[in-house]
């Protein structure tokens, strides 16, 4: 060895460690971002928009499941049904009272090829086919039902009873009625001021319990407490859990005009009788310091469930928890609202300053892909 070669040795030495320090301070940070997929990485990348062109945009967007690639995108205005096949699609679902027909289209659900609407206002379930065919359709009554899922052959019904006081989750299988739990919620909060008319309603980010459906008949259900979400056959019966992120986040400003925004009505038969209401409330009510563990929960078919912690105000962070401990996550950017999962992709609700509404596609986290 030459003696330059030799003096330039410890250069080249305490070069190679400051090198390796530099990629470990990297490899570090990289392990230390939190998943934001929708806020610009690449796990989600951005597919396709929807929005119904401009003959038939979409308006009060309900609900959306996918049908395969497809969407089956629910609205509360006539044409209540949209199944968009890439760009285009068709439409049915008129309004009325008749078989078919729809007052308060709320939610829908999907098992197999057969697409299930309730109505909110008729306490109805009414089932389509793919091309608008009308397959069935089966009243709720006599109680009140605000939720619905499909867990396998089942469909899980969620009803108010006790003067609303109390839930039930019910799964329905041909005439078979089975309730799987029963959850009191929270006592409500009473809002009153002059000249507005007095509200009742659950108090702000209560941790109420959450339900959905987990596959092969099976029920994911949060009671509002634990640290843990419970794995309940058909019968009610707990064959498993699986533990919660320990991550809890702090009630903000925009959470709470978030709050204001969507708790108390905007008007009444035509008239803002409500700001009253509101601008005492936003004085006087209390907000918790930590959002619930659980916001939301969707079902996914692969296996786990899919729970959001934070909402649209700050950003909707939903996290994948399987039985076997995976875990995937996102966060949407500020106002998206999650629509749908499907095997691949996933929809996400935007409504801009002019309430015009689209739906825009990404792809999934691998993590919760199926």
């Amino acid at each position: 060895m030459s003696p330059a070669n030799t003096s330039n040795r410890p250069m080249r030495i305490a070069g190679a460690v400051m090198m390796i320090l530099v990629l470990a301070a990297i490899a570090l940070m990289v392990a230390r971002t939190p998943s934001v997929a929708a806020n610009g990485n690449s796990q989600m990348r951005l597919l396709r928009v929807i929005d119904g062109g401009e003959v038939d945009p979409l308006f009060k967007v309900r609900d959306a499941e996918f049908l395969g690639k497809d969407l089956v995108v629910l609205t509360g205005e006539q044409p209540a049904l949209r199944l968009f096949i890439g760009q285009r699609g068709r439409s049915w679902g008129r309004t009325g009272s008749g078989p078919g027909e729809f007052r308060d289209p709320a939610e829908l659900a999907l098992s197999g090829e057969h697409i299930l609407v309730r109505d909110g206002n008729l306490d109805k379930i009414v089932s389509y086919d793919p091309f608008g065919r009308l397959l069935a359709s089966r009243l709720l009554r006599p109680h009140v039902a605000n939720s619905m899922a499909i867990a396998g052959t089942d469909t899980l019904i969620g009803l108010s009873t006790n003067m609303g006081a109390e839930r039930l989750v019910v799964g329905l299988k041909g005439a078979r009625s089975d309730t799987i739990v029963r959850y009191p919620l929270p006592a409500p909060l009473v809002l009153s001021a002059s000249g507005s008319p007095t509200l009742r309603m659950l108090p702000p980010f209560a941790p109420v319990p959450q339900w959905a459906a987990f596959g092969q008949g099976r029920t994911a259900f949060w009671d509002g407490i634990q640290p843990a979400i419970l794995v309940l056959d058909r019968t009610g019966r707990r064959v498993g859990q699986i533990p919660l992120p320990a991550a809890r986040f702090n009630v903000t400003p925009a959470d709470r005009e978030h709050w204001l925004a969507t708790a108390i009505p905007t008007e009444f038969l035509g008239r803002r009788v409500f700001e009253p209401l509101r601008a005492r409330a936003r004085e006087h009510v209390v907000f918790p310091r930590e959002l619930p563990r659980v916001l939301k929960m969707k079902e996914d078919g692969a296996g786990g469930v899919w729970v959001c912690s934070s909402t649209p105000a700050t950003g909707e962070r939903w996290t994948w928890l399987g039985s076997a401990g995976e875990r995937a996550a996102f966060r949407l950017r500020p106002g998206r609202e999650l629509l749908a999962l499907g095997g691949t992709e996933l929809a996400v609700l935007v409504r801009d300053e002019d309430d015009v509404e689209r739906i825009e596609i990404y792809q999934k986290p691998a993590g919760g892909r199926r």
